[in-house]
């Protein structure tokens, strides 16, 4: 059982749980495709929009990390949020190429300003009072409430579509809007030792430091694996639904089923990484995850649909185990940096598969188009287990 939480930590998690929730309210994921392809974006489209995205995330993910650890972990979460405000409101009037090129960078630069300095931002508030070592619980607390509330917002989806299109978005922008509201009045963290921001050179010695001196690049890379196939395979979720034949109302329960899983996942991280170890348990879900992308490439079948419940699954184990790590080992002045760099190259290997699969599945067909993301994801895990096998045991004890 987990001892309670001195007041102002107990504050500043219990509003950054509830941040995390209403951020992800995501009304809007199980409908997007639709939504945009009846406006009349191509898949072509789409993947060329993402790609923008990602590239726009690569580019800033690693410098909004610098701007998170100098200006405040809690001031980026407070602007990227708001962003957020401002993707959907763009969202909402996309009627063609550009106002959705547009919408997407919005929410790149907002998922950048929110990715790293969300887990910089809880390790601290409880690092302020010694009881770091509980991060791995509350972080994956966080993150089973933010599914609920996804597979929540996920249910009502498909309904709220049908009787107005843009209202899953509106609502979305709301519920984005509240998120900037709790995680405004949470308390500034109180560092336990004095803290002088860096300059960009002493950052990026600190960061080459840090690197050398733990090998958390290995780290990184083993979290941008699982996140490139968790990401890459997002996009034909939809069009894989419509074409073995499940009607539009049953999206949203589809979500629901996916996002529990992942919820289920990040509850049991910890007592798996204790009963396993972090290296089996992660050399068997790089193994797993991408063996379970394989029945949805080979096949139209409804049973294929277990593959992406394992992949969601895993990969929140995966998470829960990468964050909690890193956390740990980095040094306090660049830890949203170098939390930031496992997007940064989870986000170069979706734009490489993601934009090659969709093009092969708009001329050659959406099984194509899974098997060409199979394919190009294949020696990344090869070389993900390899490593995880051959070094993980020298960075962690267990």
């Amino acid at each position: 059982m987990t001892n309670p939480l001195p007041k102002d930590a107990r504050w500043n998690v219990n509003n950054f749980i509830a941040f995390k929730a209403t951020l992800s309210v995501d009304l809007w994921m199980p409908i997007w495709v639709i939504f945009l392809t009846n406006r009349g974006i191509s898949l072509t489209q789409l993947a060329i929009a993402d790609g923008l995205h990602r590239l726009v995330a690569v580019v800033l993910e690693v410098p909004m990390g610098i701007v998170a650890d100098r200006w405040g972990h809690r001031v980026s979460l407070i602007l990227g949020s708001f962003g957020f405000v401002l993707t959907m409101a763009t969202l909402a009037l996309t009627t063609n190429f550009w106002l959705l090129m547009l919408s997407w960078v919005l929410w790149a630069v907002s998922v950048t300003l929110v990715s790293g300095a969300d887990e910089a931002f809880l390790f601290e508030s409880l690092d302020s009072v010694n009881l770091g070592t509980k991060y791995r619980h509350y972080f994956g607390r966080s993150q089973a409430v933010t599914l609920i509330s996804s597979a929540i917002g996920s249910l009502i989806a498909s309904p709220l579509y049908q009787i107005v299109a843009v209202l899953p978005i509106a609502i979305n922008g709301v519920a984005a809007f509240i998120a900037t509201l709790f995680i405004s009045i949470t308390r500034p963290v109180k560092k336990r030792v004095h803290f002088v921001p860096l300059s960009l050179t002493q950052t990026w010695h600190k960061i080459k430091q840090d690197l050398r001196r733990f090998n958390i690049g290995t780290v990184i890379f083993i979290g941008a694996l699982a996140y490139a196939l968790f990401w890459s395979s997002t996009l034909f979720y939809q069009p894989y639904l419509l074409e073995i034949g499940v009607p539009l109302d049953y999206f949203g329960g589809f979500y629901v089923v996916i996002l529990f899983s992942g919820a289920f996942g990040a509850f049991i991280a910890l007592r798996l990484s204790k009963w396993v170890g972090d290296a089996r348990l992660i050399g068997g879900l790089l193994i797993l995850l991408w063996l379970a992308g394989l029945p949805m490439a080979l096949t139209f079948s409804r049973w294929a649909l277990v593959g992406i419940v394992v992949i969601w699954l895993g990969y929140y184990i995966i998470n829960s185990i990468i964050s909690d790590n890193l956390q740990k080992l980095v040094s306090s002045d660049v830890r949203a940096t170098i939390g930031s760099m496992r997007n940064f190259i989870g986000s170069i290997l979706v734009i490489f598969t993601r934009v090659i699969a969709g093009a092969v599945a708009d001329n050659l067909g959406l099984q194509a188009g899974l098997v060409v993301l199979m394919f190009l994801l294949l020696p990344c895990f090869a070389v993900g287990v390899y490593l995880v096998q051959r070094k993980w045991k020298s960075i962690f004890a267990n």
